[in-house]
């Protein structure tokens, strides 16, 4: 109904990877997967704002996909973006340089006009699915590059254009 749940997973080892959130209007895809499937999934929800979600009967939400052609299509529909952005998760994870993943995050992250974040090495890593060291070993050499200036908790002067242009050339 309204807040921001992020969907994750975390491996034997205790490192997280972010798969997905649900906002406002949006549903967790793999509940429904769950429920329609008669499986379980191991994956865990963290609240990241002030969240009210509605939640039904299991048997109240069959009959519902059932009866109503239009919650049924919005819930497949759903179904398959996530598969895809999932998917595009897992490329990434494994064909994309660190670097290039980072830089994406912080050009997804900011605006020409708001060029600076409010985060931490710890959370970019977990939003990456990699090691805290690893993001931080790289976003030094982004502000050695002068590409970004880092402080405690934050990123800042985040030189857009700079990350736009090595992302194109991609010779990370």
């Amino acid at each position: 109904m309204s807040g921001k749940v992020r969907i994750y997973i975390i491996s034997e080892s205790g490192r997280e990877v972010t798969l997905y959130r649900v906002q406002r209007g949006g549903v967790c895809v793999l509940m429904m997967a769950s429920i329609l499937g008669e499986t379980g999934y191991e994956a865990s929800a963290q609240l990241e704002e002030e969240t009210e979600l509605l939640l039904l009967p299991v048997d109240v939400f069959k009959e519902w996909m059932d009866r109503y052609k239009d919650l049924r299509q919005f819930i497949y529909r759903n179904m398959i973006n996530r598969m895809v952005s999932v998917t595009s998760l897992v490329e990434d994870i494994a064909f994309k340089p660190i670097n290039a993943r980072i830089a994406e995050l912080l050009l997804r992250r900011t605006t020409d006009s708001s060029n600076h974040l409010s985060i931490t090495h710890e959370a970019i890593a977990i939003e990456l699915g990699t090691a805290r060291e690893v993001i931080s070993r790289s976003l030094k050499e982004f502000e050695k590059a002068g590409w970004l200036q880092l402080g405690r908790g934050r990123i800042a002067a985040i030189h857009r254009d700079a990350l736009q242009k090595k992302l194109f050339l991609g010779d990370w």
